[in-house]
């Protein structure tokens, strides 16, 4: 008689250690990717159309051949000039969106770190050996920034024509 209730004691847990760790579907978890918001436009009107407003950037900059215009509806234009696509090589990104927070996407660390006045806009600068990586500045309910490895002169002529 023990040794039948040993068993059915036995038997009883190895059930409910087999129940615990059954083969048990795992459960779906639904993944969802923030898709790109950028849109591809073909003119600086389309860009324009799409963020609900304009923005003013050169047709070319020297020594970057290649240009392309995005934007976000209702947020954010950019434009890059390149020496190869978008987002290889050398290149200058210009944007303009609505608000007042840093929409240049450099969040890097710079030695050299100033604000100063150019054209009667108070302009942070931010770059190292002599080169301003990124300029950031608001105006009129918009931020502007201009990113790429460009002398100080080449950031006060931009900042001009942008502002």
């Amino acid at each position: 008689m023990r040794k039948l209730i040993t068993a059915i004691l036995l038997l009883t847990a190895i059930l409910a250690l087999a129940a615990c760790g059954g083969s048990q579907e795992p459960e779906e978890t639904e993944t969802t990717n923030m898709g790109n918001p950028w849109v591809d436009c073909a003119t600086l009107e389309e860009a324009a159309d799409l963020a609900g407003f304009s923005i003013a950037v050169p047709d070319r900059i020297e020594g970057y051949p290649n240009t392309f215009i995005q934007a976000v509806e209702n947020s954010m234009i950019q434009v890059y000039y390149s020496d190869t696509n978008p987002g290889d090589g050398d290149r200058v990104l210009i944007r303009k969106g609505v608000g007042t927070e840093d929409i240049s996407g450099d969040y890097g660390e710079y030695p050299e770190v100033e604000t100063a006045s150019i054209h009667g806009v108070d302009v942070t600068l931010k770059g190292e050996d002599g080169l301003v990586h990124t300029a950031i500045w608001t105006q009129g309910g918009y931020t502007y920034s201009i990113s790429g490895g460009l002398s100080r002169e080449q950031i006060e002529e931009l900042v001009e024509l942008v502002k």
